[in-house]
């Protein structure tokens, strides 16, 4: 039994008439007569009682409709789903975030976006920190991450979204917040709260690097990966921390940022994704990501 038998069955159901159904399907009556014999000789009953005036559904015939409709129903309704999911209007992406990220304008917008444009497409949005982030692109278990990319990684497709640098978070009772200018030589001899190198091997030995270039080795009194606690921990005087511009608004009263003149390591914020990911909902989120970015 083929589908079209079933589009044969349901057109002489619902017209009950060879003559006209076979003009509906396009075909000779003769041969919709001997598709709709060779059905019936298959299912082994009768499923027409048939007059010179017309056709009728028999009882098998009209219990056989319902099922044949609902077949069909279910057939159509496979591949159009099929067909939206490879337009990308169809499926499950999930995404790999650093939280901090969500405090850019631009990404929360981009999420809601995509969902108003996408509305079938199933956006799961996962928190992750740098590494694991990179393991789990690489690994196929998120189909893109948002992260402040470090390096260069062929395997990896990758969009800018933004460019971030780093202020000096410090106490406000702290002798640096009164100074007019400050240089990394200021910071030989103070108490530093930073994130644990797990979280980000490459940013941390970048960081560790700049400090030993300015003659000294930073003095890590305390690691945590939440922002908004290394800010609170600044502001209870526990020691200074270098955080990301786009936190300056959300730093607590007793927090004052600087600028630090010979301290510049900028960070790209970035969509990655595997260069072999051939996913069409994933091709749709990267454009309106890149539209978002710009509009």
């Amino acid at each position: 039994m083929e589908l079209r038998h079933l589009r044969y069955f349901v057109a002489v159901a619902e017209l009950e008439n060879f003559h006209r159904a076979a003009e509906r399907l396009n075909l000779v009556q003769s041969a919709l007569s001997h598709q709709i014999r060779h059905l019936e000789r298959e299912l082994g009953v009768q499923l027409f009682e048939r007059s010179r005036q017309r056709v009728r559904l028999s009882v098998m015939g009209t219990l056989f409709l319902e099922e044949a409709r609902r077949i069909l129903s279910d057939v159509e309704r496979a591949s159009e789903r099929v067909r939206r999911a490879a337009a990308g209007h169809h499926g499950t992406l999930r995404i790999g975030f650093q939280p901090v990220v969500a405090r850019h304008k631009e990404i929360p917008a981009a999420f809601n976006a995509f969902r108003r444009k996408f509305p079938f497409v199933e956006l799961k949005l996962l928190p992750m920190t740098t590494t694991p982030q990179l393991e789990a692109v690489r690994s196929g278990e998120v189909d893109a991450g948002l992260l402040y990319l470090p390096a260069d990684h062929p395997e990896l497709a990758s969009e800018r979204i933004c460019v971030d640098d780093w202020l000096l978070a410090v106490p406000r009772h702290h002798r640096l917040a009164r100074r007019a200018k400050i240089v990394m030589s200021d910071l030989r001899d103070e108490d530093f709260l930073w994130f644990p190198r797990s979280v980000s091997v490459d940013w941390y030995d970048r960081w560790m690097e700049r400090c030993v270039a300015a003659g000294f080795v930073p003095r890590v009194v305390q690691e945590a990966v939440e922002e908004g606690l290394i800010l609170n921990l600044v502001a209870a005087g526990m020691g200074i921390y270098f955080v990301l511009e786009t936190l300056k608004s959300q730093k607590p009263d007793g927090v004052v940022l600087k600028k630090v003149t010979d301290f510049a390591m900028p960070m790209d914020l970035d969509l990655v994704w595997r260069r072999d990911n051939q996913s069409p909902a994933l091709a749709r989120f990267v454009e309106v990501m890149s539209a978002q970015k710009t509009a």
